[in-house]
């Protein structure tokens, strides 16, 4: 099996340094009534009570790399464009679904509230701690469940049959290779990104990416954006049966 190497050494770094600089910040706040520019930043979320355009500002601002943002705000007008308000973020098809009932409690959650709230979630438990790679995670929580959209998937011409995490990947690859903004070295993260879509509902653990070619670097990325993707999506399920259960 594939060891610990640079790669992992490497995100590895970059993390301990974020959670020590977050916890640094944290105290400065506790210590100094007037806290310096940029230690404090208002906390902001996607809303499905908020406007398009108000979401698309957000999410566009959020983004750390320019060449990233006209891929960010075409991303939220596709989940109106498409009706994700109007789109259930349970897939019918999966298996077992009659006999599941948490699931046919969530069928009640819409794919826009749902892929906003995943969104929140992951925005919180990184916090920017990968730099400009974050916006790769921020991307990878918003369309993670963008193929459960029939409209969608009608659009690009996916078969209607292929699961929700497949149609997915292939929707967030047809738009990042046809934006000739992102760079090549940008298209070959999205990559990442794809497969982590087709892989995230596998109960298999991280080790899955292992056998994958991919650069080393990339493939300790994948391994992040899994990791982190899967809590935000638990985590905003959580969030959603305890909603519904307090009805």
């Amino acid at each position: 099996m594939y060891t610990s190497s640079k790669g992992i050494d490497y995100w590895a770094s970059v993390h301990c340094t974020s959670v020590l600089i977050e916890k640094i910040n944290k105290k400065r706040v506790l210590t100094n009534k007037m806290p310096s520019k940029g230690i404090v930043v208002e906390d902001e979320e996607l809303s499905v009570a908020k406007s398009k355009k108000a979401n698309i500002e957000l999410f566009v601002k959020l983004m750390s790399n320019n060449s990233l943002r006209p891929l960010a705000k075409n991303l939220i007008e596709d989940m109106y464009k498409y009706e994700f308000d109007n789109s259930s973020s349970v897939d019918f098809n999966i298996e077992n679904f009659d006999d599941n009932i948490k699931l046919k409690q969530l069928a009640a959650i819409s794919l826009l509230e749902h892929s906003y709230g995943v969104f929140n979630i992951m925005k919180k438990i990184i916090d920017k701690k990968f730099g400009l790679y974050s916006d790769f995670f921020f991307i990878a929580s918003l369309a993670h469940d963008s193929g459960k959209s029939h409209k969608l998937k009608e659009a690009i011409v996916i078969d209607l049959d292929i699961s929700h995490h497949i149609a997915s990947s292939q929707y967030l690859k047809k738009i990042v290779y046809q934006d000739n903004l992102i760079s090549p070295y940008y298209k070959s993260l999205f990559e990442v990104v794809c497969d982590v879509f087709e892989a995230h509902h596998t109960k298999v653990s991280e080790s899955l990416f292992y056998g994958v070619k991919k650069e080393e670097d990339n493939k300790e990325l994948q391994i992040l954006i899994m990791k982190y993707l899967k809590q935000a999506d638990s985590k905003q399920r959580e969030r959603e049966l305890r909603m519904i259960n307090d009805i």
